[in-house]
């Protein structure tokens, strides 16, 4: 169909119901619609093998007497709804997600057709400026606490290690079970362990659990409450109380080595304890550079988000919730567990778990259409020079895995590996600019 076509022979209305519904009135031209009658029933033609002719030859007065006359206006009604759907939301310049609900208003086979879609579509996305993202874009440094913390990790890893029978004391190395009840004394996930290795005094565990070992012995128990930090990574102990029952099974007495160029030497392919505090300060340097990096990615989308008018529709929110709980059962049923039994672990309730998982979804739409938007906007796109260049070098680290050389076969995995190098270059453009901002 040319352009021209739709222009003179389609007539268009399109209707805002809401900011994420709109409907699309089409009025089909008859010369559009016999153009499409003459092309299905050339197609159903095809299929004809009629004594006399040969296939496909078959002339219209007598394949009409040979088809279906309802195979004959299904296959024109689905053809021709198929491409006015995808002609009027070109002319109407909306930008659909979801499949339309099809009306059809009025139908005199192959002279009339008038259609009604309903389209759920995402609100105008109003972005905000570059300057008004306001993130801190810190210079990061190494103390010299942060180097001997370091270093002092080292010598634990490295110490000799003496059993000892008297009390634990700062310093030492336990070896404990340990599990961990809520305020209803069921079972808190993940916070349980045995033979688990910790030393005293090192700050690796929950702030206040290590103070509590001090001055146990083998084979002793101790029940005590910890209150997890505010800032705690996960949610659902964040600022909480939790009761620990702890055993001790073995302490070892911990002989460090000295911090000199023996203990350098050790440490690999250094002669100085100077060479070695050099390169262990920039290792540590770079891991707070990626730290940071992470962090200012993460404060960039919560700034567009914050920032960013987007509106979603319900039905969206609605099929992406009901795939996931979907997904979460499978995988449920695959270690034989329900969906109640999973939800009674984590201690929530079905609509408060919906509700978390609502909020999660709409926050990873919203932030995939900010993003695509600011490649459109400022131009940005992974070349196929690019993404040839990534899947070679995936497919070099993958070479020995033969599960993860087949998801290169995948076009739904390839178009996920193509988005996800888009939002990173977009990432990049957005960091740049607000670095450049603060220098």
């Amino acid at each position: 169909m040319k352009e021209n076509d739709k222009v003179l022979k389609m007539n268009i209305k399109t209707t805002t119901n809401s900011p994420t519904n709109v409907t699309i009135d089409v009025s089909i031209d008859k010369e559009i619609l016999t153009k499409n009658y003459h092309l299905v029933l050339s197609q159903l033609k095809k299929n004809l093998n009629l004594p006399g002719f040969r296939k496909g030859m078959v002339p219209d007065e007598i394949a009409l007497k040979n088809i279906d006359p309802k195979t004959l206006e299904n296959e024109f009604l689905n053809q021709t709804v198929e491409q006015t759907y995808i002609d009027a939301v070109a002319e109407s310049k909306i930008n659909p997600i979801m499949q339309p609900k099809v009306s059809l208003k009025k139908f005199v086979p192959y002279s009339q057709l008038e259609l009604s879609f309903e389209v759920d579509v995402i609100s105008q996305v109003d972005l905000p400026s570059l300057g008004e993202i306001k993130i801190n874009v810190p210079k990061n440094s190494i103390t010299k606490k942060e180097l001997d913390d370091a270093i002092r990790d080292f010598q634990f890893n490295i110490a000799e290690r003496q059993p000892k029978t008297t009390k634990v004391a700062s310093g030492d190395e336990v070896e404990i079970n340990f599990k961990g009840f809520d305020q209803k004394n069921e079972p808190i996930v993940g916070a349980q362990a045995e033979h688990y290795y910790l030393i005293i005094g090192s700050n690796k565990f929950i702030p206040g659990f290590e103070e509590e070992l001090v001055g146990l012995k083998n084979d002793e128990e101790k029940t005590f409450i910890i209150k997890f930090p505010k800032d705690y990574f996960e949610s659902s102990l964040k600022n909480k109380e939790v009761r620990f029952e702890v055993k001790v099974l073995s302490i070892n007495k911990l002989i460090l080595p000295k911090i000199d160029d023996e203990l350098a030497q050790k440490a690999g392919q250094f002669k100085t304890i100077d060479e070695f505090k050099k390169a262990l300060s920039d290792r540590l340097l770079l891991d707070k550079d990626d730290q940071s990096r992470q962090k200012l990615e993460t404060d960039i989308v919560e700034e567009l988000l914050a920032k960013t008018k987007i509106s979603l529709p319900d039905n969206l929110i609605d099929l992406e919730i009901k795939n996931y709980m979907k997904d979460l059962e499978e995988q449920l049923q695959s270690k034989n567990q329900t969906v109640d039994e999973f939800l009674k672990e984590q201690g929530l309730s079905l609509e408060a778990y919906t509700e978390d998982r609502k909020k999660m979804i709409m926050r990873q739409i919203k932030t995939g259409i900010i993003l695509s938007e600011l490649a459109q906007k400022n131009k940005i796109s992974v070349s196929d020079q690019e993404f040839d260049q990534q899947i070679t070098a995936l497919k070099t680290n993958y070479q020995n895995d033969t599960a993860m050389m087949e998801q290169f076969n995948h076009p739904d995995n390839l178009r996920d590996l193509r988005n996800r190098l888009l939002i990173e270059k977009v990432l990049n453009y957005l960091i740049e600019n607000i670095q450049s901002q603060h220098s």
